[in-house]
């Protein structure tokens, strides 16, 4: 009798013990902290985010300024961290931006969505329209759990991010420029012109439209274009003819074709020194662009650039 409830109680104690290991063990794997459950998706918390952003910037222990969430957002289905680093002598804020899932930590938001924007693989999905000779790409960024919802944007051209499509065309023409034949040689000096074409400058003298005074420059006849120097010898002016392209366009387009590519110019006129002379100008960063015709409808015959330094 003794030996079958020994039997018994053993039997009994085993049961519970593995009860106990089983409970235990579901226990452990079913109920997790954060930072675990964190660990496993990787996605980081609000808390794990700021630390990554101290880590970046290597002030864990700066008691020089403080770190509080702005924003939270939406950039596909990940969710990103906008943190403003604020210094306690006062002054305007510094917004980093941390990616919940990759923990990268980003100075400004176009660095962000331009690494979004090399990560698709299906890039078409992000082209907004053609400018000249170059794809502009347009990407979003919107705040969550925000009573004000905040848009921020990124246009892209040649892995480049701008923050308004204003600047990502000026990037666009300066590129153009630098790469054309005719238009890269403007703001050069003449010793580096005459390297680069193989051809030697002439003299050539210049009216003065006002009738005062006549005077020399000058000038390199090249590929249709007529280079012409200030007094410095510095290619100030180019005056193309021709079936020349660029920009886009190409001389013997109207006016409207033109703008039909490069926006809305800066002016259409009558010449005021030319009879039947129209002029159509634009206006870019470091250069003026005139296009000129017999009237608003005529194809244009020639073109004047001029250096803005």
């Amino acid at each position: 009798m003794r030996k079958t409830v020994l039997i018994l109680l053993l039997a009994f104690a085993v049961l519970l013990t593995g009860c106990g290991g089983q409970t235990a063990g579901e226990s452990s794997a079913g109920v997790k902290p954060e930072s675990a459950q964190n660990a496993n998706n990787g996605v980081l918390s609000e808390e794990e985010a700021k630390q990554a952003l101290l880590t970046e910037l290597d002030a864990e222990d700066s008691s020089e300024f403080t770190v509080g969430l702005l924003r939270e957002a939406e950039l596909g289905e990940a969710k990103v961290y906008a943190f403003e680093l604020v210094g306690k002598s006062g002054g305007a804020g510094t917004v980093y931006f941390v990616h919940s899932e990759s923990g990268k930590v980003y100075p400004n938001s176009n660095e962000l969505l331009l690494d979004k924007f090399k990560e698709s693989e299906d890039k078409e999905q992000y082209k907004k329209e053609k400018y000249i000779d170059a794809d502009i790409y347009y990407l979003a960024m919107k705040s969550i759990n925000d009573p004000e919802e905040l848009t921020w944007e990124a246009y892209i051209v040649a892995d480049a991010a701008y923050s308004d499509l204003a600047a990502a065309k000026k990037a666009v023409v300066a590129n153009h420029v630098q790469n054309h034949p005719v238009l890269s040689l403007l703001g050069k000096h003449i010793d580096e012109i005459v390297a680069a074409t193989g051809l030697d400058p002439q003299i050539a003298e210049v009216e003065d439209i006002e009738g005062v005074e006549n005077y020399t420059i000058h000038e390199i006849n090249f590929e249709d274009a007529l280079v012409f120097f200030d007094n410095e010898d510095i290619a100030s002016q180019i005056f193309i003819e021709g079936q020349r392209e660029f920009l886009g366009v190409q001389l013997g387009n109207t006016f409207d074709q033109i703008s039909e590519v490069l926006g809305l110019p800066e002016s259409i006129s009558e010449d005021p020194f030319f009879e039947d002379v129209h002029t159509m100008r634009y206006v870019f960063d470091d250069f003026t662009l005139e296009f000129y015709a017999e009237s608003r409808e005529a194809p244009t015959a020639s073109a004047m650039v001029t250096y803005q330094n």
